[in-house]
């Protein structure tokens, strides 16, 4: 049975939120990898995301871009978990 795309959504928010313990935006490739996604369906998802303001890109001169977990991202996330 395919996954629903709220439980896809908290996935990702989740693989977020361990990289944001460790102070670290995660590519779009480390994204997909973690939350068993397709590069295609990870770039979906993180631009919803994104525009939703849960998300935002990250990226220096030195690192490529990568994205990190808002705290309204995490949020959502605690409160999900807690409700």
């Amino acid at each position: 049975m395919p996954e629903s795309e709220t439980t896809v959504v908290f996935r990702i928010l989740g693989v977020l939120a361990k990289a944001r313990d460790l102070d670290h935006a995660l590519v779009l490739d480390e994204i997909a990898d973690a939350a068993h996604l397709g590069r295609r369906h990870a770039v979906g998802y993180m631009t919803v995301l994104e525009q939703a303001g849960a998300v935002r890109a990250d990226a220096t001169p030195t690192h490529p871009a990568g994205y990190i977990l808002t705290k309204y991202g995490l949020e959502r996330l605690v409160g999900a978990s807690a409700g």
